[in-house]
């Protein structure tokens, strides 16, 4: 099919660019994310003992259920259950997810411009280096983003239309979109403001809450399960407990493997002011989409001081955006992290105002209206030039040499061995029990593997070094065997 005609059917030409970009990410992926490793692991506890592992890990068990659902159909099609076929079944799962995501965006988009206007902001998502890693490795954040953008659209068709049906979707998106990630129901609770908000300036408040309603019932058929089982609102951040799931909560349920299974992020640091919780969300922001982070913010100010003029759908984004700006701030003073992935939904969505912004930055530089789109054009260029190197560069490339550990220390060690690694992605890749190690923990391992340039001042005199072969293996990482 032509270009030409592609560019005619936007729809046909970002699913195919969704997809050749999505699959060479596959393809070069050096290794996975250690985030990847934790939900590969839940899916295959998911498969053996979902009763035990949905009660002793925090992470909500949807995305894992969508790994599953995966390598259920890849089994059907004949590919074997090895470790390799496993990762491809979650890779393909998420490439699918954003590409589901991609086209219900870019329906997003069209409530706030043309054909062209959607064309042009869909496809630069879909260039955003970072988030096109995601699209492609073991992570929720797709699935959770094409949840939250069908939404996103049925709540704005149904202010467009006032059709209940449309709410009641939405509400069901969203309490889906909650069994992948706590926050996947954000859009129920930004109707819920927007509706307060209308109460004093329309005369159809009643039709509105009406619409509330029925959102917040249709989200609490599908998350109130969830809920009562864990015992709590948001268990993944420790909110809503009540006092005798506390106490269960708190007793860890033994899985098959070694390692405790739990998100290896530090919590109880000190409190963060918001100041600095602001400015390290602008870090992320340049850091992620570069120099369209400029018209980004400004189009977010400009909006955030007319919000009575904006037409509904604006009003509807822009509540959203203050809701998951103070998500963030909340998460950073309370947390201490902030990371790319957790604006990625606002960063995603607000790329609906996007074009607008970078009209409102190229006026500001001078240009004349006549020139505007040229001018504009230029801009986006050259952002697109700063996404390309990054986009093409292999994903985790520095920790290649993880994956080729682990798979030696597969084909060359007894199944039954147990591993002490500094790294889960060296123990997933082997396919052995393993444990991570540290200067606390006691050495009761077969193999103790650490970085050649660290030391570790516990190695019994009965550990054995162990020569693979490969140079550039040997050259970053030791293998010790522990002789009793």
């Amino acid at each position: 099919m032509p270009i030409r005609k592609l560019v005619c059917h936007p729809l046909t030409f970002l699913l195919i660019l969704c997809l050749g970009i999505g699959i060479y990410k596959i393809a070069v992926l050096a290794c996975v994310s250690n985030d990847s490793v934790t939900f590969m692991e839940f899916a295959r506890f998911l498969k053996l003992c979902p009763d035990s592992i949905i009660k002793s890990s925090d992470q909500h068990p949807g995305y894992p259920a969508i790994i599953c659902a995966s390598e259920w159909i890849l089994g059907k099609l004949g590919c074997d259950p090895a470790l390799e076929h496993r990762i491809i079944a979650a890779q393909s799962a998420t490439l699918i997810c954003r590409t589901i995501a991609i086209c219900f965006l870019y329906s997003v988009f069209r409530f706030f411009g043309n054909k062209k206007y959607a064309l042009v902001s869909a496809i630069l998502v879909l260039l955003i280096p970072v988030y096109a890693n995601n699209g492609s490795e073991v992570l929720s954040d797709w699935p959770n983003l094409m949840l939250m953008a069908i939404a996103l659209y049925l709540c704005l068709r149904g202010l467009r239309n006032t059709s209940r049906l449309c709410f009641f979707a939405a509400g069901f998106s969203s309490g889906l979109a909650y069994w992948v990630r706590p926050e996947g129901a954000v859009f129920v609770v930004v109707f819920g403001i927007y509706t307060l908000l209308q109460t004093f300036t329309r005369t159809d408040k009643s039709r509105l809450w009406v619409h509330f309603g029925i959102m917040v019932i249709a989200a609490g058929l599908i998350t109130a399960p969830y809920m009562f089982y864990k015992g709590a609102l948001f268990p993944k951040k420790k909110i809503g407990y009540s006092s005798v799931s506390s106490e269960s909560h708190n007793t860890t349920v033994s899985t098959p493997r070694c390692r405790p299974f739990q998100t290896d992020i530090a919590a109880g640091t000190l409190p963060l002011k918001p100041a600095k919780a602001m400015g390290h969300f602008v870090e992320k922001l340049f850091n992620t989409v570069f120099l369209l982070s400029v018209p980004l913010l400004g189009v977010f100010l400009y909006r955030m001081k007319g919000f009575k003029r904006l037409a509904p759908r604006d009003q509807f984004l822009m509540l959203f955006i203050a809701l998951w700006m103070g998500l963030m701030i909340w998460l950073h003073c309370r947390h201490g992290y902030m990371s790319y992935r957790h604006i990625m939904p606002l960063v995603v969505f607000g790329f609906a105002w996007i074009l607008k912004g970078l009209h409102g930055v190229v006026l500001m530089f001078g240009s004349s209206r006549q020139k505007l789109n040229r001018n504009t054009a230029a801009v986006i260029g050259i952002c697109i030039a700063l996404f390309v190197p990054k986009l093409i560069r292999p994903a985790h490339a520095d920790k290649a040499v993880y994956k080729q550990a682990g798979l030696w220390l597969r084909d060359n060690t007894p199944a039954e061995v147990t591993l002490a690694v500094f790294d889960n992605r060296i123990g997933f890749y082997a396919e052995r029990l393993y444990s991570l190690s540290n200067i606390q923990t006691s050495l009761r391992e077969d193999y103790l593997i650490i970085k050649a340039d660290e030391e570790f001042d516990r190695l019994p005199k009965t550990a054995l070094p162990v020569t693979t072969g490969q140079d550039e293996l040997d050259k970053f990482i030791r293998i010790y065997q522990i002789v009793p």
